[in-house]
């Protein structure tokens, strides 16, 4: 939960967006809006490059919300380190757009 608020705070403060959950799945995306978008990550920040690309090119997004049921047998696999790169991506990403 704490890095779902800090996703999309994150994503406010850096692109302006109003997006719930950044790296939800699945998304439905018609393949010329995808090809247009013209995606250059390759590893799990593909996610947030779809999310700012189609808010920077003004797509139509809709989110619909679901109830998350938490394991409560075992903790999260989402480590420190990986929210680390998320933000570095975040911040790498935003200089090469401004």
């Amino acid at each position: 939960m704490l890095r779902l608020l800090f996703d999309v705070r994150m994503f406010k403060i850096l692109f302006g967006t109003n997006y719930r959950d950044i790296n939800s799945k699945p998304k439905v995306i018609r393949a010329d809006i995808l090809r247009a978008m013209n995606l250059t990550s390759d590893d799990w920040f593909i996610d947030a490059e779809i999310m700012i690309k189609a808010h920077q090119q003004k797509i139509n997004v809709v989110e619909i919300p679901i109830h998350f049921i938490e394991n409560e047998y075992r903790a999260s696999f989402v480590k420190f380190s990986a929210i680390w790169e998320f933000v570095k991506n975040l911040i790498k990403f935003r200089s090469k757009t401004s």
